[in-house]
C-alpha cells in the first residue's frame, strides 16, 4: 500500500539496505536462497546500547564478528565493554553483566605505583590478580600497603618502598618476621643483641644458627678478670701467665698454689727455751730436781741390801736424765726417705721441742689481705696429749679494707694436740694482708701436767696458713654457680685433702677449683723457678708446683739435698752412707759429705780405721815384717813395702832380687846377677832363685833370652847380650819363620834364613817365584797361567811366573785374562806361539767383531756365512753386498738345497716345478709330492687350453679397459666416415614431407632402441660384478698362498739356523759339548718333521694351497663360461641393432630438414649406444 519493504533479518531502511540499530557485529549483505545474511546484535553486556561495525576487527576475527561497543557505561570498555577502565578493577563474584561489577582500585599511594592503578581482571597466565596494584619492589599485599619480609618502614619517597632489615640471620628467630615492619628492629635470639642481632649479649659469644644464638663464655671465675670475652672467639680476659680459651690452663713453665702453700718449716722458725719472755703463757716449774733425788735414794737402797742389777738400772737412768738435762730444748730432726717408709712430713723433718719450750715464726709474704685459718702439723712421741698456747701479733697497725677495722690487733689461742691426730687448726681464723709483718710465737707443754718434765718432747712439722675461700670472689653471695663451687668444694674433699701428709690425689674438680682460688689470691699463676741444677726440667706440676727433680733432690724448687745426702749439684745429691758403727748419725756435712765419727773411726763415711790399723770396725795393728808402716784398712795388705820385698804381708823379694825377708829369718834381699844386677843397663832377668842342690843362682829370662844367666839370644832374636848394654832384638822376618827353630834367622845379624809360607828375602817379606799375594799377611799363592797363553820365557821350568804382588800373567800378543787365559776381544786361534789372530768379521754382515776363540766363526747375520761374513752363507742365494736370500729348496722336490747363486731358482727332479721344486709339473697330477704323470692325451688338451686361456686374457684385458675408458677399440675412421653417412641419410629423411610419420615411425624405433640398450646395459653391470668378485676371491687366495710361502721360508730359516750352529759346535773341539749336540740334533729332527708335515699330507700349507688354487680356476673357469655367454649375446644385440639402423635408414630417406631438431637426439643416441656395445 505504502511501497516501502517490510524489512526482515534485523534490517532496516527504505529498502532494508542497512542493519538495523544495535545489530552490527556482522556486515549488512543481500539475502540469498540460500543465506539470509541476518544482522547480528552487538554484544555489549549490557553496558551500552550503540555500536558499529568494523571491517579490521571482523578480518581479525576471522570473519566471526565485527561489531565494536560505543560509549561504554559502568566503568567499563572494550570492544564489547568486557573489561574495567584503568583503576577499575572487575568483582571476580559478580557476572560481567552487572552494571556494578568494575570496582574502583583501593590502592595505598605509599606503597604503589602508577599511581594507583590495579589489575583489572583475574589472568594466571599473565600473573594478574584482580584488584591487585601495582606494588614498589619492597611492598606487597593487594592494597601495597605492607612491606615485604626482611623489609620495614613504609615510605613515600623510597623508591623501593620499604629499607631492608639488615638483620643478621644467624641472630635473629626464624619463625616469623625477622624484624619490626614499623621500627625495623630485629627479633633477636635469646642471648643475641643489638638492631640487627649480630651481636652476643655481654658473658656470650660464637654468633651461631643455634637456637639460643650464642653461647655463654663460661670464663674460669679465678682465672678471668670478669666473665666477658671477646664475641668472634670467645676468648677471656686472663690473668698473668693463665691461658686458654676460658683462662683455665697454665702456662708452661707456672703453677697454681695449693691451699697450704703458705707452710712455714719448724726446722727453719727460732726455738726458744721455757723461761723466754718471747713465748706466751706462763712457764711451769720443771720436776727434774725431784726425780734425780728419787734415783739417787733407789741407788743408795740398792747398795745397802746389794741389789746390783737394779743398781745398775739405776745408774743408766741416772745417766739418762743428766743427758737429757744437756739436751737442747729445740733442735732439727732431718728424716731421710726411703721406700718402705709413707713420707708423713713435710721439708727435711721436724723440730723436736722440749716440755715447755716453744717457736716463733716470722711471716712476711701473705699474697692477699683476707682470713686465713691457721694450722699446726705435728707428730708425738709418746701417747700424752699436748697443747700449744699460741700468739699472732702484727708488726705493723692493719692498713687494708679487709683487715683494717678488725680488732684486736693480736690473737692468743690456746688449743689442745691429741696423740691421735697430726694437726690441730685454731678455733678462729686470723686476718692477714700483704705488706705486714706477723709474729706467731708458740709455747708446747703436756697437758694436764702443772710440772715440766726434762725426758718430754713433741715433734713438730709446720705452721700452715690456709685461707677461707668462701670471701673469696665466686663463692660469696647466693648465686647458683657460688653455692655450686661451695657445695663441690665439700663433695669432693678439697680442703680436707691438704690437711694431712702426704697429700691424697687430687680430684680434678678440685684442682680446677684450687687453681681458681690460686688465680684470685695472687693475681695469676706462679713460676715454677725449678733450680737448674737440681730438677730435670723447668716445668712443674699445674697444682702444687712441684718440679721434677734429680736423685736425692728435695724442695718443691728441686734446691736442696734430702737428708741423708749431700753435694749438690747438676747431678743432683750423693748419699752419705755413713757407717752405721762408725757414725754417730746417718746425716752428713751438706757440703763436704763428711760424717760424724765415733771415737776410733776416722774417714768420710766414718767406715776406716785409724793409720796402722785395719778390719774395721774390729781395728788391728798391721802386721808387715817390719818392711812397711801402712796398710789397706779392710784387707789389710801392706802398702809401700821396703827393702826390695812385696807381697800381701811384704813377706817375699820383688822381681829381680832373691832371698827370704820374713821377720825373724836373719835374712834380706839380694840382686839378682843375670847376668848384671837389676839398675845396672845389663839386667836381663824377670827373677832369679836359690838352686839349694846345686847352690846356683837360676835366672828366669826375659822374652828373647835364655841361658843360666841370660846372657844368650833366644831363637828368633839376634843380638849381643853378653856385653854390657848389648839386647837381643825379634828378627824382622814379618812371623814367616819358626820362632822355635834355632836356625830360623841368624843370631848375630838378624838375617832370615828360613822362611816360611812361600816367601823369600832377607826379611820375608815377599813372595817366592811362582807365587804371588801379600807375604805380611801368610797370603803367598801359586801362580795360575794358562801355559797356552802365556810367553814362554815366563814359563822356563813348566811353571810360569806371574807379578809377585797381582798375579798377573806375561800374555801373549792378542791374549787377555788375568791368567792369560783367553783371546783379546776380538781375536781367534788360541794357543799359538804368536798369540790370537784378528777376526777380520764383515762389519756389514756380521753382529759384531766377535768370533769364535778357536775356530774364527764370526757371528753372521740372517742370510750370510762364510767364516767372516763375506759370502751368502749355504743354501742362500744373491749378491752378499746387498742381500743374501733363503733356497728355500724343498727337499722332494730338488736336486740338491742348494740353489742357483744368482737367480736362487732350485734344481728341480723330474716332476717337480716351481722356484723352489715344491709343486707339481705341468703333465703331472696329484698332491706334491705324490705327483703322477698325466695320460698321453694330456698334451693335446693343453695346447687347446692354453689358447683358450690366452684369449680369455685377452678379452679380460679389452673389458677392463671399457670399463676404465668407455671406448671400444677397434673402432676406426672407417666406422665413424659409416655413420656420419647415415646420419646424412636420417637428415634426408627427416627433410621429406611425410614428416608426421616419420617422425612417429622415428620415436617408435627410438624406444625400441633405448629397451635394447638398457637391457645390454644390465648385461654388462652384472659381467662386471661377477668380475670383480672373481677378483676379489682371487686377491684373498693370493694372500693366502703368500702367507703360506712366508710361514713355510721361516720353518726352512729355523731348520738352517738350528743346523749351523750344530755345525759350529762340532767344530768347536770341546768335548763337553756333546750333549748339547744331541739335544740340538733332536730339535732338529722336530724341526724335518715339522717341515716335512708342512709340504706332504691333507693338512700341509701346501695341499691346502693346492686346493685353494684348484677351486681358484674352478671359479676363473665358471666366470669364462658366463662372460663368454654374455659376450655372444651382446654380439646378437648389436646384429639386431644393426639390421633396425638399416630398416631406419631406408624409412627416413625421404624426410625433409624441417625436423632438423631430431638430429641431435640420433646423435646423442647413437654416441651412447655404439661405445657400449
Amino acid at each position: 500500500i505504502h511501497g516501502r519493504c517490510v524489512c526482515k533479518h534485523n534490517t532496516e531502511g527504505l529498502n532494508c539496505e542497512r542493519c538495523r540499530h544495535f545489530h552490527h557485529d556482522l556486515p549488512w549483505r543481500p539475502a540469498e536462497a540460500e543465506n539470509p545474511h541476518t544482522c547480528r546484535e552487538c554484544n555489549c553486556n549490557g553496558h551500552t546500547s550503540q555500536c558499529h561495525f568494523d571491517m579490521a576487527v571482523y578480518l581479525a576475527t576471522g570473519n566471526a564478528s565485527g561489531g565494536v561497543c560505543d560509549d561504554c557505561l559502568h566503568n567499563t570498555m572494550g570492544r564489547n565493554c568486557e573489561m574495567c577502565k584503568p583503576f577499575y578493577f572487575q568483582d571476580p563474584v559478580k557476572d560481567v553483566r552487572d552494571p556494578r561489577v568494575c570496582v574502583a582500585c583501593d590502592c595505598d599511594p605509599v606503597g604503589s605505583l602508577e599511581g594507583g592503578v590495579c589489575d583489572s581482571h583475574t589472568d594466571l597466565d599473565m600473573g594478574m590478580i584482580s584488584g591487585q596494584c601495582r606494588c614498589k619492589v619492597h611492598v606487597k599485599g593487594t592494597r601495597c600497603d605492607d612491606c615485604k619480609e626482611g623489609y620495614y618502614g613504609l615510605s613515600q619517597n623510597d623508591p623501593l618502598g620499604c629499607q631492608p632489615c639488615n638483620c643478621d640471620p644467624r641472630g635473629i628467630i626464624t619463625n616469623g618476621a625477622p624484624c619490626d615492619q614499623i621500627s625495623g628492629d630485629c627479633s633477636c635470639k635469646r642471648y643475641v643483641t643489638g638492631r640487627y642481632c649480630s651481636q652476643c649479649l655481654p658473658e656470650y659469644w660464637g654468633l651461631s644458627n643455634d637456637l639460643a644464638g650464642c653461647r655463654q663464655c663460661d670464663c674460669d671465675f679465678g682465672g678471668a678478670f670478669n666473665n666477658r670475652c671477646m664475641m668472634e672467639n670467645g676468648q677471656c680476659d686472663c690473668r698473668r701467665h693463665l691461658i686458654g680459651r676460658q683462662c683455665s690452663e697454665v702456662q708452661p713453665g707456672y703453677f697454681c698454689a695449693p691451699l697450704d702453700y703458705y707452710k712455714y718449716e719448724a726446722e727453719d722458725a727460732t726455738g726458744h727455751s721455757p723461761g723466754d719472755a718471747a713465748l706466751p703463757g706462763k712457764v711451769r716449774p720443771q720436776a727434774e730436781t725431784d726425780c734425780v733425788q728419787h734415783l739417787s735414794n733407789q741407788l743408795r737402797r740398792h747398795r745397802r741390801h746389794r741389789r746390783i742389777t737394779n743398781s745398775q738400772q739405776h745408774r743408766s737412768a741416772l745417766r739418762r736424765i743428766r743427758q737429757l738435762q744437756q739436751t737442747p730444748d729445740v733442735r732439727s730432726v732431718h728424716r731421710e726417705h726411703t721406700p718402705s717408709h709413707m713420707v708423713t712430713w713435710t721439708g727435711p723433718g721436724f723440730a723436736r721441742v722440749k716440755d715447755g719450750a716453744g717457736l716463733v715464726f716470722n711471716i712476711d709474704n701473705i699474697p692477699y689481705a683476707m682470713e686465713y685459718d691457721i694450722m699446726i702439723r705435728y707428730e708425738p712421741e709418746s701417747t700424752e696429749d699436748w697443747e700449744a698456747i699460741v700468739s699472732v701479733t702484727s708488726v705493723l697497725l692493719p692498713s687494708s679494707l679487709r683487715c683494717g677495722n678488725l680488732l684486736p690487733t693480736e690473737q692468743l689461742y690456746t688449743v689442745t694436740l691429741p696423740h691421735r691426730n697430726r694437726y690441730i687448726q685454731m678455733p678462729r681464723p686470723f686476718c692477714f694482708e700483704p705488706s705486714n709483718r706477723y709474729v706467731v710465737s708458740i709455747r708446747f707443754q703436756r697437758h694436764g701436767v702443772t710440772h715440766r718434765h726434762l725426758t718430754a718432747f713433741i715433734l713438730i712439722d709446720s705452721l700452715v696458713l690456709i685461707p677461707k675461700y668462701n670471701e673469696l670472689p665466686g663463692f660469696q653471695g647466693n648465686e647458683v654457680e657460688a653455692e655450686q663451687r661451695r657445695e663441690e668444694m665439700i663433695r669432693y674433699m678439697c680442703l680436707d685433702s691438704f690437711m694431712i701428709t702426704p697429700m691424697p690425689a687430687l680430684a680434678e674438680m678440685c684442682s680446677k677449683l684450687i687453681c681458681s682460688i690460686s688465680s684470685i689470691i695472687h693475681d695469676g699463676a706462679l713460676s715454677c723457678q725449678c733450680d737448674p741444677q737440681g730438677s730435670l726440667s723447668g716445668e712443674c706440676d699445674r697444682v702444687g708446683g712441684q718440679c721434677r727433680c734429680k736423685p736425692n733432690v728435695m724442695g718443691r724448687r728441686c734446691d736442696q739435698c734430702s737428708p741423708g745426702t749431700y753435694g749438690f749439684g747438676v747431678s743432683g745429691c750423693t748419699a752419705c752412707d755413713c757407717h752405721s758403727e762408725g757414725s754417730l748419725s746417718h746425716q752428713c756435712d751438706p757440703a763436704t759429705g763428711q760424717c760424724q765419727c765415733r771415737q776410733g773411726a776416722t774417714g768420710r763415711q766414718c767406715s776406716d780405721c785409724q793409720p796402722g790399723q785395719w778390719g774395721f770396725p774390729s781395728c788391728s795393728p798391721c802386721q808387715c815384717n817390719g818392711h812397711a808402716d801402712l796398710c789397706d784398712p779392710r784387707t789389710g795388705e801392706c802398702r809401700d813395702c821396703r827393702d826390695y820385698t812385696a807381697g800381701h804381708l811384704c813377706g817375699r823379694c820383688v822381681d829381680g832380687f832373691f832371698g827370704n825377708p820374713v821377720l825373724g829369718s836373719g835374712e834380706h834381699c839380694r840382686p839378682c846377677p843375670c847376668p848384671g844386677n837389676p839398675g845396672s843397663g845389663h839386667f836381663n832377668g824377670h827373677s832369679c832363685e836359690a838352686d839349694q842342690t846345686s847352690n846356683q843362682i837360676i835366672c828366669t829370662c826375659r822374652q828373647g833370652y835364655t841361658g843360666s844367666r841370660c846372657d844368650q839370644c833366644a831363637p828368633g832374636f839376634y843380638g849381643n847380650p853378653e856385653q854390657p848394654g848389648g839386647q837381643c832384638l825379634l828378627c824382622e822376618c814379618n812371623a814367616n819363620i819358626d820362632t822355635q827353630d834355632p836356625g830360623s834367622c841368624d843370631p848375630r845379624t838378624g838375617q832370615c834364613i828360613k822362611c816360611l809360607y812361600h816367601t823369600d828375602g832377607s826379611s820375608c817379606d815377599h813372595c817366592q817365584n811362582g807365587y804371588f799375594g801379600n807375604a805380611l799377611v801368610h797370603d803367598c799363592r801359586r801362580c795360575t797361567c794358562v801355559t797356552a797363553g802365556t810367553l814362554q820365557s815366563a814359563c822356563p821350568d813348566g811353571e810360569c811366573q806371574c807379578d809377585r804382588q797381582s798375579g798377573a800373567c806375561s800374555c801373549r800378543e792378542n791374549v787377555a785374562g788375568h791368567n792369560c787365559d783367553q783371546c783379546a776381544a776380538n781375536h781367534w786361534n788360541y794357543g799359538q806361539d804368536r798369540g790370537c789372530e784378528p777376526c777380520g768379521c764383515d762389519p756389514q754382515h756380521s753382529l759384531g767383531a766377535h768370533c769364535n776363540m778357536f775356530t774364527g766363526q764370526c757371528h753372521c747375520r740372517p742370510g750370510f756365512g762364510g767364516k767372516q761374513c763375506t759370502e751368502c752363507e749355504q743354501f742362500h742365494w744373491g749378491d752378499p753386498q746387498v742381500q743374501c736370500q733363503e733356497c728355500n729348496c724343498h727337499p722332494l722336490g730338488s736336486e740338491m738345497a742348494q740353489c742357483d747363486r744368482l737367480t736362487g731358482k732350485c734344481e728341480c727332479r723330474e716332476g717337480a716345478a716351481g722356484k723352489h721344486c715344491d709343486e707339481c709339473a705341468r703333465g703331472f697330477t696329484g698332491v706334491f709330492p705324490e705327483c703322477v704323470r698325466c695320460h698321453a692325451c694330456f698334451q693335446l688338451w693343453d695346447d687347446a687350453i692354453c689358447q683358450i686361456k690366452r684369449d680369455l686374457e685377452h678379452i679380460q684385458y679389452t673389458a677392463q679397459k671399457i670399463l676404465e675408458s668407455g671406448i671400444t677399440s677397434g673402432v676406426g675412421d672407417t666406422r665413424v666416415k659409416e655413420l656420419e653417412k647415415k646420419l646424412k641419410q636420417v637428415k634426408d629423411l627427416i627433410s621429406s614431407e611425410d614428416s608426421d610419420k616419420i617422425h612417429q615411425l622415428i620415436g617408435q624405433s627410438i624406444d625400441d632402441l633405448r629397451a635394447e640398450i638398457a637391457l645390454t646395459d644390465g648385461r654388462l653391470m652384472g659381467v662386471t660384478r661377477e668380475l670383480n668378485i672373481t677378483t676379489e676371491d682371487e686377491g684373498a687366495l693370493r694372500q693366502t698362498l703368500t702367507g703360506l710361502e712366508r710361514e713355510l721360508r721361516d720353518i726352512n730359516t729355523t731348520v738352517a739356523h738350528k743346523h749351523s750352529l750344530l755345525q759350529d759346535y762340532l767344530t768347536s773341539g770341546f768335548a763337553d759339548q756333546f750333549d748339547k749336540v744331541k739335544r740340538f740334533y733332536n730339535e732338529s729332527v722336530k724341526a724335518q718333521e715339522k717341515c716335512n708335515a708342512s709340504v706332504s699330507g691333507p693338512l700341509s700349507p701346501v695341499e691346502q694351497s693346492k686346493e685353494t688354487r684348484a677351486v681358484t680356476e674352478d671359479l676363473l673357469n665358471a666366470s669364462k663360461d658366463k662372460f663368454l655367454r654374455a659376450l655372444a649375446a651382446q654380439n646378437k644385440s648389436l646384429n639386431e641393432l644393426q639390421d633396425k639402423a638399416h630398416d631406419l635408414d631406408k624409412s627416413v630417406q625421404h624426410l625433409s630438414n624441417k625436423v632438423g631438431g631430431v638430429r641431435g637426439v640420433i646423435t646423442s643416441f647413437l654416441t651412447y649406444f655404439l661405445p657400449s656395445s
